[in-house]
């Protein structure tokens, strides 16, 4: 005989069946009457238990019913909708795993599991690391149960005051944020895109790792310590980062166009905004001709939702002059070679996925005490041209006043000319803001009033979201006081996850 189906609406904002809705608000009303115990009693939804709450809102359990078949609830926490997620899941067939009670176990040993869905009829348990939130119509019989927040990063969520919200974006509250990132040194020597990972997490989003194959890693290799490293070392973040790379390394298939005018040119050159740019990679075109394909950057940052650019930073470098033959390049020209290698990178990631938003992240000109015009003239000349392009963003930095930087105050000592973790701050504040203002994130980071706070010294006279504005400033989660935010440590650290280890009187290894 055929069960009554019931199903959870899909929509964040009215999870359960509608039954288990109505009584949530009897529920409500009999609880400030002082009679919880009798609104448990009116249809079996259980009443909200602390591992039961998600962003301030209660997700009451969910039995689904189907034909011929013994309904199963999601594992106790987690969070019930109807929808698929086709990307990154995993399929246990082990025989071990024949229950959504033991498909949530299976998830819980996985620190990257972020939901499941279970199949009473087939008995297989899909473990997925891309989402925790279905994307897609449901498959089947499965039922998609998300992962309840850690406590680690529950106690870590910031306070609504903390927040801005929003309607209509394209990433709600709680969705999933994938973060794929492409650049040179500054992906892999400093904490912005860490420290970026960590702010997702505490507005409430989810931050799967990209399944990434084109030598990529998901840690910094050579980091500072910042005042805050303990909460963000373990996140796992992809990124592709080759240092001393230049815009038109990362921009081409492979070394096929390359032309020689004479013999003694080995390596010949290619011509980059009809200019000429020897075919080698890395300062000065000098450290070999290995490749990373651009249609493999592309293969990786299509499964994004967000892929940030920092591939521009050493085009203009001192030693890049060496990739140019001995051509002094007006400073408008390699601007234009820059703009050639950006569009080129940009046109092939949309040409694989046209949904990911990419962002060309700007340079530090306006984390130093005075400003270079030039820079400033530049990012005005880039913007222009990537932005005409579909999805995509110039990311700036806000500054106070010339000269109120107090000198090298955001800049490393561990890696010369290369932003602190107050720089990295900056970096991760300007990403979150524009998303928001672009309507891809529904929720952000309140800033206040940045004309006074953005660098206020006085920490300890500073809260909530004034403290969160000042780069010198941080609200420690131990006790929940602003403090003095560091430049970092003078010395880089290892990075525990990684095999190798480099020894070296400039090396400090970090442990928590």
């Amino acid at each position: 005989s055929s069960a009554m189906v019931v199903e959870p609406h899909t929509q964040a904002a009215s999870h359960g069946t509608p039954i288990c809705a109505a009584a949530l608000a009897v529920h409500t009303v009999l609880c400030l009457l002082g009679c919880s115990a009798l609104s448990v009693l009116l249809i079996g939804c259980t009443p909200p238990l602390p591992s039961d709450r998600t962003s301030g809102t209660w997700r009451p359990a969910v039995t689904w019913l189907t034909k011929g078949v013994h309904a199963q609830s999601c594992p106790r926490g987690y969070i019930p909708y109807t929808g698929h997620l086709s990307k990154g899941g995993v399929v246990l067939e082990d025989g071990e795993t024949d229950t959504m009670e033991g498909c949530g176990q299976r998830c819980d040993e996985r620190h990257d599991c972020l939901s499941i869905e279970f199949s009473p009829q087939e008995q297989l348990c899909i473990v997925n690391n891309m989402g925790g939130q279905p994307e897609e119509k449901q498959m089947r019989d499965y039922q998609f149960c998300e992962k309840p927040l850690a406590p680690s990063i529950r106690d870590l969520l910031l306070k609504p005051s903390e927040c801005v919200e929003q309607e209509h974006a394209q990433i709600k509250a709680g969705g999933s944020v994938r973060v794929y990132v492409v650049g040179s040194s500054n992906v892999l020597w400093m904490t912005w895109v860490d420290q970026l990972h960590l702010y997702l997490l505490r507005l409430g989003y989810k931050v799967p790792a990209v399944p990434a194959k084109h030598n990529v890693t998901h840690y910094p290799s050579l980091p500072q310590t910042c005042d805050d490293t303990q909460y963000f070392t373990d996140l796992k973040t992809t990124r592709l980062g080759k240092i001393g790379w230049h815009s038109w390394d990362f921009a081409y298939e492979d070394w096929a166009d390359c032309v020689r005018d004479v013999p003694s040119d080995t390596k010949g050159y290619r011509l980059v905004a009809n200019h000429k740019v020897k075919c080698e990679h890395g300062p000065g075109c000098a450290f070999g001709r290995d490749t990373i394909p651009a249609s493999g950057i592309a293969e990786d940052a299509s499964w994004s939702d967000i892929t940030l650019v920092t591939t521009w930073f050493n085009d203009d470098q001192p030693d890049a002059l060496k990739c140019f033959y001995g051509e002094r390049i007006p400073r408008q020209d390699i601007a234009n070679m820059s703009i050639t290698g950006l569009l080129r990178t940009v046109r092939i990631i949309h040409n694989r996925n046209p949904d990911v938003w990419v962002l060309i992240m700007g340079k530090y000109s306006n984390f130093r005490q005075y400003p270079f015009p030039w820079v400033e003239d530049l990012h005005a000349i880039v913007k222009a041209a990537v932005e005409k392009e579909p999805r995509t963003l110039f990311i700036d930095y806000d500054k106070p006043d010339p000269g109120h930087w107090n000198a090298w105050e955001l800049w490393q000592k561990a890696h010369p000319n290369h932003p602190n973790c107050r720089g990295s701050k900056l970096m991760a504040h300007a990403i979150l803001e524009r998303l928001f203002k672009e309507q891809v994130l529904a929720r952000s980071i309140r800033l206040v009033d940045k004309k006074t706070y953005l660098n206020y010294r006085n920490c300890a006279e500073l809260t909530g979201s004034a403290c969160h504005t000042s780069v010198l400033c941080w609200i420690d989660p131990e006790d929940g006081q602003c403090k003095t935010y560091g430049g970092g440590s003078e010395h880089y650290y290892k990075h525990a996850d990684l095999m190798a280890h480099l020894s070296g009187p400039n090396v400090e290894t970090f442990k928590k």
